[in-house]
């Protein structure tokens, strides 16, 4: 076979290939100005990172933070790929194309202080239904060693034991939900206060969809003053 041959059975795959909805990978990252918060522009900045992947069943859209912080950096997007590996199976399983499932991500409240960085992580999927479901994360790390932050360490942050962090979650929620809220949500259990972020002056605990009132409420949070 010829050169000329065997360039137009490449093209003729190629494009059969195409119409079988071959997926298209992407990840980007674009810098971004360092927050006024941060103490050291040039080691630690916010980058923003892009994952995008449309495929003929599924769509991925991954918006996530960086801090250009090596360790800190590789952490995230480990999390994120984790996401996406356990997402895709089931997109590539779907065919009915005409509600494709979805997956993404978006982020805020991005902090970068002398001694901690965070960001809150929405990440919504999609697999048929009537509405997607909403997973916040909060990236939560001690910016020299790169280690992630547990709940202990926010409570030490805010100087307050589980049960205290209990009982004003209990009542600021109850008063706020009323009749729709949910209380074995705000139970004195470390699962239910997993869920964090950190900035200058608080630590905000993050209640997720349905555990302390209904889908209609959404996520909810209760702040406490930081006091190391």
């Amino acid at each position: 076979m010829n050169s000329r041959a065997i360039l137009i059975v490449v093209v003729l795959l190629v494009a059969a290939l195409g119409g079988y909805g071959i997926s298209r990978y992407q990840r980007t990252s674009i810098d971004t100005p360092a927050e006024e918060n941060d103490s050291n522009r040039e080691t630690a900045h916010l980058i923003a990172k892009l994952v995008k992947e449309d495929a003929k069943g599924f769509t991925i859209t991954m918006k996530y933070p960086n801090f250009g912080l090596a360790a800190i950096d590789t952490a995230i997007t480990a999390k994120i790929d984790e996401v996406i590996l356990g997402f895709r199976p089931y997109g590539l399983d779907n065919t009915d194309t005409d509600v494709p499932y979805d997956l993404s991500s978006v982020y805020d409240s991005t902090y970068i202080g002398p001694d901690i960085v965070s960001a809150r992580l929405a990440i919504s999927t999609y697999m048929g239904g009537m509405h997607p479901l909403t997973d916040i994360r909060g990236l939560n790390f001690e910016r020299e060693s790169g280690r992630e932050l547990t709940l202990d360490d926010a409570l030490k942050l805010i100087d307050l034991s589980l049960n205290d962090v209990a009982k004003k979650a209990r009542s600021e929620l109850s008063k706020m939900l009323e009749g729709s809220f949910f209380p074995e949500g705000t139970e004195e259990k470390r699962e239910n206060y997993a869920t964090f972020i950190v900035n200058a002056d608080s630590v905000i605990f993050i209640f997720q969809e349905y555990q302390v009132g209904p889908y209609a409420v959404g996520p909810q949070e209760v702040s406490f003053q930081r006091r190391k």
